[in-house]
C-alpha cells in the first residue's frame, strides 16, 4: 500500500515525464471511500432476504467498486470469518438470497478503484438485517392466518401458522408439491388467537403449496424450501 506522499511523488512523476506531450497527461483524481454516499438500504434497516439489493451515487473517476459484506462491524470487519465480495462497474448490486441468512445483521462498505488507485479509503459503514417475509391472510368473515416464513431450508423443522380467530373452529391443513401430489397434512383445533406450527422437516427443495381451510374458507401459500 502507497503512502499519500508516494502516490504523490508518482503523480509528479508522471506528469513531468509525459509534460512535452501534445496532450498534457492528467491522471484521474484519487479515489476516497469516505466521499461515496449510500442509496439504499437506510442505514440499521430490515431488507427482504430474498431480493437484498446494496446501492450507492456514482463517484466521479471511478472505474470500479469493491463491496464488501461482513457479519463483524468496526475494526473487527475484516475478521469475520466469511466476508462476502462483489465487484461491479455499475452502482448498485442484488445479493443472492443463499448467501445470507435470516436474521443475522450484515456490515457492509464499497471501496472505490480506478487505474491510478490502487489501495482507497472504504465508504463507511452501513448495516441492513435480512428478514424472511411472512403472509398474512385475511378471511371474508374478519379472521386472519399467517403463514410465516414462506421461504425456508431443507431440514428446517416447520412452518408457523398463527390464527387471530373469533369462534373456535377445526382447520385442515394439506401440503403439495408442483405436482399436485398431497406430501403432507395435519388438523388443529383453534380456539381464539393461537401459535402453532406445521412440520416441514422431510421436506426436500423446491416448490410448495400449503392449503389451509376452516370447511368453509380455504386459503393457499407458496413455500419454498432451499
Amino acid at each position: 500500500m502507497f503512502t499519500p506522499e508516494q502516490a504523490d511523488r508518482m503523480h509528479l512523476i508522471l506528469e513531468t515525464r509525459y509534460s512535452s506531450r501534445r496532450y498534457k497527461f492528467i491522471p484521474p483524481s484519487k479515489m476516497n471511500g469516505q466521499n461515496i454516499s449510500i442509496n439504499e438500504p437506510e442505514d440499521q434497516s430490515d431488507v427482504e432476504f430474498d431480493n437484498v439489493k446494496l446501492s450507492w451515487k456514482i463517484l466521479p473517476d471511478a472505474g470500479e467498486y469493491i463491496v464488501q459484506v461482513s457479519t463483524l462491524p468496526g475494526i473487527l470487519f475484516e475478521k469475520s470469518n466469511n466476508i462476502l465480495q462483489y465487484s461491479t462497474s455499475d452502482t448498485e448490486i442484488t445479493i443472492p438470497s443463499n448467501e445470507l441468512k435470516p436474521e443475522q445483521k450484515y456490515y457492509w462498505r464499497v471501496i472505490p478503484l480506478n487505474n491510478f488507485t490502487f489501495c482507497s479509503e472504504p465508504s463507511p459503514q452501513k448495516s441492513f438485517t435480512p428478514q424472511i417475509k411472512s403472509s398474512t391472510h385475511l378471511l371474508p368473515d374478519g379472521n386472519q392466518i399467517r403463514v410465516y416464513p414462506n421461504i425456508i431450508f431443507a431440514g428446517q423443522s416447520n412452518v408457523r401458522v398463527d390464527y387471530k380467530f373469533n369462534t373456535p373452529r377445526q382447520i385442515h391443513l394439506n401440503l403439495f408439491n408442483v405436482n399436485g401430489q398431497l406430501v403432507s397434512s395435519e388438523n388443529v383445533n383453534i380456539i381464539g388467537d393461537t401459535e402453532s406450527s406445521f412440520s416441514t422437516g422431510n421436506l426436500k427443495g423446491g416448490l410448495y403449496i400449503l392449503h389451509i381451510s376452516d370447511g368453509k374458507n380455504v386459503v393457499t401459500q407458496k413455500l419454498v424450501v432451499q
